[in-house]
């Protein structure tokens, strides 16, 4: 039989820290003390809040692999030659990193959010892009869109990646061979 936690831990997560909140709201049963198991001592509250905890900890480790993801596909899409063949092969492979990572955590519930917060999460792949290759192209914020020019299916898809913009516009191939 599957379970919640087996199909998306962090709904899981939620889902029993509010029961054990509830459980440590409700009145004992006669004789006992609040939150009491006989024999045993169990911090209620803190419980709640820890494993609360592990279920954003599910959410924050995805919404950083959608950022990093959306940088680096930024970094292959909009730079030219000057970055050289070497940078892009690496790009590729961290791309590659990312999806594995983000495909290991993603549920259906982090999915929904991230896909509510894809705004903020472009900006910060946005300005990450940006901060790594400032030295390489300082015009380079006037290119990229203002944004996010990738679906959600693309950033988690092993076998996609952006069109490079030169090549788009002058048919040159601005990062060489596409097998990762």
């Amino acid at each position: 039989m599957t379970t919640l936690y087996d199909t998306d831990f962090h709904a899981w997560c939620l889902a029993q820290a509010e029961a054990l909140r509830q459980t440590a709201e409700a009145p004992p049963p006669q004789g006992r003390v609040p939150g009491q198991v006989p024999g045993r001592t169990l911090d209620w509250s803190n419980l709640a809040g820890e494993i609360e905890s592990m279920g954003h900890e599910q959410r924050f480790a995805c919404e950083a692999y959608v950022e990093q993801i959306i940088a680096f596909l930024l970094k292959l899409q909009f730079t030219g030659p000057e970055a050289g063949q070497a940078l892009a092969a690496h790009w590729r492979t961290e791309i590659t990193a990312f999806r594995a990572g983000l495909e290991k955590k993603l549920s259906a519930s982090i999915e929904d959010r991230l896909r509510t917060d894809m705004d903020r999460r472009y900006q910060v792949g946005r300005r990450l892009a940006l901060s790594a290759l400032g030295t390489i192209d300082p015009g380079l914020a006037s290119h990229l869109p203002e944004t996010c020019p990738y679906t959600m299916e693309q950033l988690g898809d092993y076998d996609w990646l952006p069109i490079p913009v030169r090549r788009r516009l002058t048919g040159e191939d601005s990062y060489g061979d596409l097998s990762v």
